[in-house]
């Protein structure tokens, strides 16, 4: 069985978190969990999906959930996720892949920049 490393993602106070590998089946599926939470209901997961398409390009699949547990009871409260798509061909390099990324991101309003409702600007906080 093929081995994938440990990565670590910021939360929400640019602290780093790391998952640590679940499952890989080479070239087609890979997922880490964070076991932060202390309990199997708060494991947060992510997965990803290759998959090749025609010419040199592949869709990846990638899925983030993130269970919020109360501390009090150790009881799920709910849960968010992301699930997205990206193609990408495989000509591109790590930094466009990241800007891609980056710029998806900005778009939701999760990066440090928004978009001010007023005048459709973008701002920095």
């Amino acid at each position: 069985m093929a081995t994938i490393a440990n990565i670590a993602l910021q939360d929400s106070a640019a602290a780093a978190k790391t998952y640590v590998p679940e499952r890989v089946q080479t070239g087609r599926y890979a997922s880490w969990v964070n076991r932060d939470q202390g309990t199997t209901i708060g494991v947060k997961r992510l997965s990803l999906l290759t998959r090749e398409t025609t010419g040199k390009s592949e869709k990846r699949q990638v899925k983030l959930t993130l269970p919020s547990v109360d501390v009090t009871t150790g009881l799920a409260k709910y849960t968010n996720s992301f699930t997205g798509e990206f193609q990408v061909d495989e000509r591109s390099t790590l930094a466009e892949k990241q800007e891609l990324v980056n710029s998806v991101a900005v778009a939701m309003g999760l990066a440090p920049v928004k978009a001010n409702v007023s005048t459709g600007e973008a701002v920095s906080g």
